[in-house]
C-alpha cells in the first residue's frame, strides 16, 4: 500500500500565516502539521511508500523541510517523495483530485492507495482503519460522528446502512440529515484508482476529494471506518489557535 499526503492547497483563510509558510509546514506546538500525519502513516507495516503533492510556490520549503525530517527518522523505510504540481497560485492551483490524479500517474501507483490531508491531525491509531480495509477489500474511507451543526454543514455528510456501506455523502448541506461528517482519509483499493481519470474527464469539479467520493459512492461499493477519537483540522486562525492551545503551546502573539 501507498500513501499520498495533499499538501499543493493555498491555505488562503490563514493569511498573512501561510503567505510566506505552507500549511502543512505551520508549526502547532512543538512540530510542523504534517509531521502529526506522518507519525500516524509511518509505523504502518503496510505502507511501502509515502509520497507528498505540493505546489511549486513551496516547494523549495517543502525539500528542506524533507531534509531536516530524515534526519531525525530512525529508519529511512517507508520513503517519502515529494511531487511539485508546478502550480505557483491559488487562482492557478489544480484542485485535489487532479492532484491525486497526477501523483497516482507520476509515480506509476498500482496498489492500493491511502489519501489524506495535509492539514488534518488526528488522534486515533491508523492500524485499525487499515484492518478494516483489508476485512472488506474495497475502498473505505473514515466518518467521524459530531453534534456540531456548523461543522456539519461546513464538512461532507454522510449516510451508511447497516452493513457500513456509504450510501450518500452531500458535501456542506444546508440540512445535514446525520451526524456523520467525512475528513478527508481514506483508502482507495487498486481497482478504485481509474475511476478518478473517470471521474476528471466527465467535467466533475476537480477541488475538494469529497465531491469525488459523493460521486464514486453511486458507482461503486464503498464502506466506512467510523473514529470517535477528535480531529483537527487547521483551516483558519480560529482552528489553527484551538490546536495550538490543544497541543500545549500558547501564541506567541496572543
Amino acid at each position: 500500500m501507498k500513501a499520498l499526503v495533499l499538501a499543493a492547497g493555498y491555505g488562503t483563510r490563514l493569511y498573512p500565516l501561510t503567505k510566506t509558510t505552507a500549511k502543512p509546514l505551520v508549526p502547532i506546538a512543538d512540530k510542523p502539521i504534517i509531521e502529526y500525519i506522518l507519525e500516524r502513516i509511518l509505523p504502518l507495516p503496510s505502507i511501502d511508500a509515502i509520497y507528498i503533492v505540493t505546489n511549486g510556490k513551496f516547494f523549495s520549503d517543502f525539500v528542506k523541510w524533507q531534509e531536516t525530517f530524515q534526519k531525525k527518522r530512525d529508519r529511512k523505510e517507508p520513503p517519502i517523495l515529494l511531487l511539485n504540481d508546478k502550480t505557483l497560485s491559488n487562482e492557478t492551483r489544480l484542485g485535489a483530485i487532479k492532484d491525486i490524479a497526477l501523483a497516482i500517474n507520476k509515480f506509476a501507483v498500482d496498489d492500493d492507495l491511502m489519501i489524506c490531508s495535509g492539514d488534518d491531525i488526528f488522534m486515533f491509531d491508523f492500524k485499525e482503519f487499515v484492518e478494516t480495509f483489508e476485512k472488506v477489500g474495497k475502498t473505505v474511507i473514515t466518518l467521524h460522528p459530531s453534534n456540531d451543526i456548523e461543522l456539519l454543514r461546513n464538512s461532507g455528510n454522510a449516510q451508511i446502512n447497516s452493513a457500513n456501506r456509504v450510501i450518500d455523502i452531500v458535501e456542506k448541506p444546508s440540512h445535514p440529515r446525520t451526524n456523520l461528517i467525512s475528513p478527508c482519509l481514506y483508502i482507495f483499493s487498486r481497482s478504485t484508482l481509474p475511476m478518478i481519470d473517470r471521474y476528471l474527464k466527465t467535467d466533475n469539479n476537480p477541488d475538494a476529494p469529497g465531491y469525488f467520493i459523493s460521486w464514486l459512492v453511486k458507482k461503486i461499493e464503498v464502506f466506512s471506518y467510523i473514529f470517535e477519537e477528535p480531529f483537527y483540522t487547521v483551516g483558519d486562525m480560529v482552528s489553527y489557535k484551538h490546536a495550538q492551545i490543544v497541543f500545549g503551546k500558547k501564541l506567541k502573539t496572543d
